[in-house]
């Protein structure tokens, strides 16, 4: 197995789906915050479907903010699919949106269906 194989075991658009806390999704202000990377990275990084061509030192800190560590990497993708799967699912984007915004068509809530978007639609080996 490779290192970009491993790598993408859980991709960055996975990594960005599962990030939360207490329930509550994180935001790119609180992940730039936890990883110290530029906001700008964050949402770049968050829409990507492998690590292919990021830097070593990106990965190890996004991947850290977003709480995805050796021990639990294992339990992304199925957490991701159960959540999907459940009634409406992704509750704790869909408290972050309450919580920050009120309505479905705010920012918040076009970015988290991007990525939502890119994760189903975007090809990758579930």
């Amino acid at each position: 197995m490779t290192l970009l194989a491993r790598a993408d075991a859980v991709t960055p658009v996975e990594a960005r789906l599962f990030a939360k806390k207490n329930g509550v999704a994180l935001t790119s202000v609180q992940l730039e915050a936890l990883s110290g990377l530029t906001r700008k990275t964050i949402n770049r990084l968050s829409r990507k479907t492998t690590w292919a061509r990021v830097q070593i030192q990106e990965y190890d800190r996004f991947m850290k903010a977003c709480g995805v560590t050796e021990a639990n990497r294992w339990r992304v993708r199925p957490w991701l699919l159960r959540s999907a799967k459940a009634g409406k699912g992704f509750r704790h984007i869909r408290r972050l949106i309450s919580k920050n915004t009120g309505t479905q068509n705010g920012p918040t809530a076009r970015f988290y269906a991007g990525l939502v978007s890119t994760y189903f639609g975007g090809g990758i080996k579930r």
